[in-house]
């Protein structure tokens, strides 16, 4: 029993500051010898909310902004590389080989063969293969990186002198690649050279063939030799040089050409709308924002006309019967012409979805829970741009075409009973062993320009129900939920009401000693409060949530506590 009345001193310590308690409390020398039975008044939580403080405890994917007017918007962004440069151009290793065989077979003396030396030319054009499916045509490319390898065998019984000129190939100084080699005589056994050459920073060109005329995808290589004749040495039929060559490793830093005329698929992806976890479901027709937007920007750096198109674009509910609703896409953009840079650098197209130009407030009484997409771009829609002395597509290693969704979604419209919820510890009730009946009472300041009908559960540490505090047998029971705490008052502000100021409400529930038994094992108190507009008397105009509205509530036990002598 000591026990107890030092927690009953401990609880009216805590608790002396909230409310008043009755005058005499604490005259301890009119204590008689029998029961005492005291009157004393307990706090029990005060919740200060906002509609932004509610939202962000179950978003995890938004963002609350306020906007220069001082209303509320939450912002969902999300943003996918769709395509970058190598997904669209992507060179393979490339093979070649040419033999160049005797013009004829050389005796051993005169009048051919005398000991003098003979001079050949060949020329010969390397087709770079394209291992997309964009016909991408290169015009010319500065590389990063890439190796050539270069082999040649000399089967004549002389001694052969080689130059192979890379004619379109020049290195960062302006030097054209030029590789030399001697070779010696064949005896018997042909003789092999190579030469490895590192291929970065090199550009070469790929527009003309071997005669220099223009060419798609083609490396011409001029091959210069000569044969040291030897006087009594013959050759034989089967004599020849062999040109082997492989390009690998291919990777461009710089590219100059035609990126065809084909569909380019993008990545698909969703965003994630967490704005409605914390709504209850409820009818279509009972929810509605105005001015929502979806902002799309298409972030593109490949120098290059481009259309992109949305192949899907659909809102999802797993809730909700249809799951799916379609976006209706305006036609404006089907395709839409894609801003491209001269060069280098980042162009962005921005378009944005309203519900001027599609269905996006059906979306919203959707209660969207995820944006799905899907889409495409096309390359020169307009046909693969001829060679007439300008420059044609130009990408660079870094090259991307980017899409970033923005969903803007601001505080402001009408809706019928959509709930927010919010949920607070409570403790010290536990500590009361004897408890009588008592008086709960509420104290409420609704700064919102809508109604609340208030609800309040108590619970157990598991989350289990102990009770609701307003029950249909409550006088104050309205609208088969619970009480109703009216709109604050409101101004017309730009055709949408406002609230200015709060309305406050003061509400004592007697509590039986039954359920003040099963309410003090409660260690939570949960709030949810049912919103609507409909009586704020603003008949079918919007309301708008600012910074400034909020929700106070403050709940308080007044009990009698019996301590027996």
């Amino acid at each position: 029993m000591k026990n107890l009345f030092q927690k009953v001193i401990l609880l009216f310590a805590i608790s002396v500051g909230f409310y008043a308690c009755t005058e005499d409390y604490f005259e301890f020398d009119k204590l008689n010898a029998g029961d005492w039975n005291p009157s004393l008044a307990i706090p029990l939580m005060s919740s200060n909310l906002s509609l932004a403080d509610i939202i962000i405890k179950k978003d995890t994917s938004g963002e609350i902004n306020v906007t220069a007017n001082g209303g509320l918007q939450i912002v969902f962004k999300s943003s996918v590389l769709s395509s970058d440069s190598s997904t669209v151009i992507n060179i393979p290793s490339q093979t070649f080989s040419e033999i160049f065989p005797t013009p004829i077979p050389f005796p051993a003396g005169p009048p051919i063969n005398n000991g003098q030396k003979l001079s050949f030319r060949e020329t010969t054009d390397l087709k770079i293969l394209d291992s997309s499916r964009f016909g991408v045509e290169v015009d010319s490319m500065t590389l990063k990186s890439g190796n050539l390898a270069f082999t040649l065998e000399n089967s004549f019984p002389y001694e052969v002198e080689v130059t192979a000129k890379f004619r379109t190939f020049t290195d960062s100084l302006g030097d054209t690649l030029v590789l030399n080699y001697i070779i010696p005589a064949a005896n018997p056994d042909s003789v092999i050279r190579s030469k490895t050459v590192d291929l970065k920073g090199y550009q070469i060109n790929l527009s003309e063939d071997k005669d220099g005329n223009e060419a798609i995808n083609t490396i011409p290589i001029d091959l210069s030799y000569s044969l040291q004749l030897e006087s009594g040495v013959a050759g034989d039929a089967n004599d020849r040089v062999e040109m082997d060559g492989e390009i690998t490793n291919v990777d461009f830093k710089e590219f100059y050409g035609s990126l065809g005329s084909n569909r380019l698929d993008l990545e698909s992806d969703s965003i994630a709308i967490d704005f409605f976890k914390n709504f209850q479901e409820f009818s279509t027709g009972d929810f509605f924002i105005s001015n929502p937007t979806l902002k799309l920007t298409a972030k593109n750096s490949f120098s290059c006309p481009m259309q992109f198109e949305f192949l899907k674009l659909d809102a999802f509910n797993p809730n909700r019967n249809p799951s799916i609703i379609e976006f209706d896409i305006p036609d404006s953009l089907k395709p839409l012409n894609i801003e491209f840079p001269q060069k280098y650098g980042i162009r962005k197209t921005t378009f944005s979805l309203t519900t001027d130009n599609s269905n996006l407030d059906v979306i919203l009484s959707h209660l969207t829970k995820t944006i799905a997409f899907d889409s495409k771009a096309q390359f020169n829609p307009e046909g693969i741009p001829p060679r007439n002395g300008q420059r044609r597509n130009f990408i660079t290693d870094t090259s991307d075409l980017g899409l970033d969704l923005e969903f803007i979604i601001p505080f402001e419209g009408k809706a019928q009973g959509f709930f927010i919820e919010d949920t607070i510890s409570i403790s010290g009730l536990a500590d009361l062993e004897d408890i009588g009946t008592g008086t709960l009472r509420i104290y409420a300041e609704n700064g919102f320009p809508m109604d609340v009908d208030l609800q309040v559960t108590f619970l157990d540490e598991n989350n289990i129900d102990l009770g609701k505090l307003i029950l249909p047998s409550n006088p104050i029971y309205s609208n088969g939920y619970g009480m109703i705490l009216p709109s604050a008052p409101t101004k017309l502000v730009g055709g949408q009401l406002e609230a200015e100021g709060n309305t406050a409400t003061i509400t004592d529930l007697i509590i039986t000693e039954d359920r003040l038994i099963n309410i003090v094992r409660g260690t939570k108190i949960a709030l949810s409060a049912r919103l609507s507009t409909s009586g704020n008397g603003g008949g079918n105009s919007n309301v708008v949530f600012n910074s400034s509205n909020r929700l106070n509530v403050v709940i308080a036990l007044n009990a009698e506590l019996t301590i027996i002598k």
